[in-house]
């Protein structure tokens, strides 16, 4: 640490100048108060700018969303061009809408770049699809076994859950349902179901009508599951592959 007075170099935790006797505390002291209203002048003017400038994000991320919508519903599948043009499109008209863009300060520059990225990431995230869920797996389960039922009105399921998953994408479901049979009464069983695939965007799927097993002893749910799996073709590629 070298003195502000005679510019004596001191040891880093030296309080006074072995040279002049100067308290280098103070000097310390107004550097840490120095840093913070520098941080205190950068959070107080880039509030300032976004004041001044009216920027509205929520209007901004509000016009986003919607962009993303219109774009989802004109196109089954998602076209990248598109999606990059309607970003840069609406991204250049929010920057043409600042004045003097060059003369502005690095803090108000960086206000304005974060708003097209905002949007973009907006955009993005609502167009990508998700995958499918295990409820949605599940769900395909409880409609596949329905149509094996007497009477799939009267079903109560439950134990529902995600049991494996194969290297192609197959996903078994186990579960339990209680159900009226031919007589009227409920009788319990519990079925294994593979689901080949689920198409989020039409909410269709695939599974396998013959492999579906079913069981009332707990001793046969190994080998009903290694049923179904066989029946499914489990670990080998699909037919479209």
């Amino acid at each position: 640490m070298f003195c502000k007075k005679c510019g004596k170099e001191n040891d880093a935790d030296a309080k006074f100048c072995t040279s002049c006797g100067y308290n280098l505390g103070e000097e310390v002291t107004s550097a840490e108060e120095a840093k913070e209203n520098t941080e205190t002048n950068v959070t107080q003017e880039t509030e300032k700018t976004v004041s001044e400038n009216n920027i509205d994000l929520d209007k901004i991320k509000e016009k986003a969303t919607e962009i993303g919508g219109e774009i989802k519903e004109k196109v089954s599948n998602i076209d990248v061009d598109e999606v990059k043009d309607q970003a840069k499109n609406f991204a250049e008209n929010e920057v043409k809408n600042y004045k003097n863009f060059k003369n502005l300060s690095l803090k108000q520059k960086l206000v304005r770049i974060a708003i097209p990225v905002i949007v973009l990431i907006i955009i993005i995230s609502i167009l990508i699809p998700n995958g499918p869920s295990d409820e949605d797996y599940i769900a395909d389960a409880k409609t596949a076994v329905s149509e094996k039922l007497k009477a799939p009105a009267t079903a109560m399921y439950s134990n529902e859950k995600i049991v494996d998953e194969d290297d192609y994408g197959r996903v078994l479901v186990t579960l339990t349902v209680d159900a009226q049979n031919s007589f009227g009464a409920y009788v319990r069983e519990n079925y294994a179901v593979v689901i080949e695939s689920h198409d989020t965007s039409t909410d269709k799927f695939v599974y396998y009508p013959n492999g579906i097993e079913h069981w009332t002893e707990d001793y046969l749910e190994e080998v009903c599951i290694e049923g179904a799996k066989m029946a499914a073709n489990w670990n080998e590629p699909l037919e479209d592959d």
